[in-house]
């Protein structure tokens, strides 16, 4: 289950939030963590909202399927939490989670407090994540030319899954931020609670907007790596399928506008 505040629609806030977390992480939120994006998957991010658009996989697609099988996607171990803030936020008197075989009837499986020291404040919680990833032998850049089909095109090479998110975006300076996730129902005395337990999200408002998913054994996609071919030396290259150059290597993808002001807009000397 995912669920939401409404707010006042300005300009697209994805952008602004995907903006604030790629500047502190280099990693790409998804702005709707329920919508199914796989590592391998290849298209473009949207200039206006950021948002990925997804156009194939590269372990499915003709003309890449052969050479990305030999690099069988890897599925790391589950942590306890991953927390992916902007830089004006702060953690208050944050209680980590604990395994929830362990907790009593009480205890939460997560808790934390936050406080956004400016106007626009982003704040990603993934609970129990794990990482999926593409082998690094993968991006030897001497390969690169079996994959000459997705030179301007962004490809999703890791995706942090998990069974809990929380999503903030804070549009008032100051404002703090408390969130925790508890099992609906509690156990009892001296039982554990088991790992298909149900939980759900608590939250103080937020000016903004908040989302939440908590669902037994689904997977919510918050979080990818997302990069390129192209020159080093941050060189974007031509998209349009001209002849390589030599010295082309994977590079983390930038984001496609300047500088942001607090309503996402771009700004203009």
């Amino acid at each position: 289950m995912v669920w939401y505040w409404p707010w006042t629609r300005k300009r697209p806030a994805s952008r602004k939030f995907i903006d604030l977390i790629h500047a502190i992480s280099l990693k790409w939120a998804n702005w709707e963590p329920s919508k199914h994006l796989e590592v391998g998957d290849f298209g473009t991010i949207d200039q206006d909202s950021g948002l990925f658009e997804r156009e194939g996989n590269i372990y499915s697609y003709s003309e890449t399927k052969d050479a990305a099988s030999k690099f069988p996607v890897q599925l790391g171990d589950p942590e306890d939490e991953f927390i992916a803030k902007s830089m004006n936020s702060k953690r208050i008197n944050l209680a980590a989670g604990v395994h929830a075989d362990l907790l009593p009837a009480a205890s939460a499986e997560f808790t934390g407090r936050w406080q956004f020291d400016s106007t626009r404040g982003a704040l990603l919680v993934l609970v129990k994540p794990r990482l999926a990833s593409i082998p690094n032998e993968f991006f030897r850049p001497e390969d690169i030319p079996k994959y000459q089909c997705l030179r301007g095109k962004h490809i999703i090479t890791e995706v942090h899954t998990c069974p809990a998110f929380a999503l903030c975006y804070s549009t008032m300076k100051g404002e703090t931020v408390d969130l925790t996730l508890r099992a609906t129902v509690p156990a009892a005395a001296g039982v554990s609670v088991g790992p298909h337990a149900s939980f759900k999200w608590e939250a103080t408002p937020v000016s903004g907007l908040s989302r939440f998913g908590s669902e037994p054994g689904a997977a919510y996609y918050p979080l990818l790596t997302v990069k390129e071919i192209r020159q080093p030396g941050n060189v974007r290259r031509d998209s349009s399928g001209g002849p390589q150059d030599s010295g082309d290597v994977w590079a983390d993808v930038e984001v496609p506008w300047g500088y942001l002001d607090e309503d996402g807009d771009e700004e203009t000397e």
